[in-house]
């Protein structure tokens, strides 16, 4: 599956989001692209096929980048994303949602 990453500057904050496969090969991608983040950010994961456990450390780094710059983090999940998340509690640390399908 071809990755994608898009990162827009809305009203609300900055929007990045993801479409494809996020592994072990696109991790230092993602990595890169949420390096510069600050303030409110919404990581868009609804197009995201699968999501490789081992990222997972993506996602709470730039949780953290965005609350030390005083914003916050919101993560829209595919079902499978949301389901892998809410297995390893990390629902309960970020803030995520699970898209309306």
């Amino acid at each position: 599956m071809l990755f994608n990453m898009r990162t827009t500057e809305t009203a609300d904050g900055t929007l990045v989001t993801l479409v494809g496969d996020v592994d072990l090969a696109t991790m230092p991608e993602v990595s890169a692209g949420l390096s510069g983040i600050s303030g409110h950010t919404t990581i868009d994961l609804s197009g995201v096929d699968y999501f490789d456990p081992v990222c997972m450390g993506v996602l709470i780094a730039a949780d953290l980048k965005a609350r030390r710059s005083g914003g916050r983090l919101n993560v829209t999940a595919s079902t499978a994303v949301f389901d892998l998340l809410a297995e390893s509690r990390l629902v309960e640390i970020l803030e995520v949602s699970a898209p309306a399908d």
